[in-house]
């Protein structure tokens, strides 16, 4: 299946695009970032598959709550994944 990534930032860079259309085996949320994850290099999955603390996902609009990643995928949709912008 096909997944619209959006990258912000640093994970841009380290992608080497900010919005691609990767293919996914597998039909959930964790699925789509391990296939993002061979191309970031470990910047976005720590700790046996979870999430990075500080990388915010969401998913067609819908912001992906914390978890084991089994939220489904049906393809198609754009997954956006961007770092918090601190600043004062």
């Amino acid at each position: 299946m096909r997944v619209r990534f959006e990258l912000t930032t640093r994970l841009a860079e380290l992608a080497g695009f900010r919005d691609e259309a990767l293919d996914v085996t597998g039909d959930t949320v964790g699925d789509a970032l391990r296939a993002l994850e061979q191309r970031l290099h470990g910047s976005v999955l720590v700790d046996e598959g979870r999430l990075h603390p500080s990388v915010l996902v969401v998913v067609d609009g819908e912001v992906f709550r914390r978890g084991d990643g089994s939220t489904p995928l049906r393809g198609g949709e754009t997954v956006h994944l961007m770092l918090p912008v601190a600043g004062g």
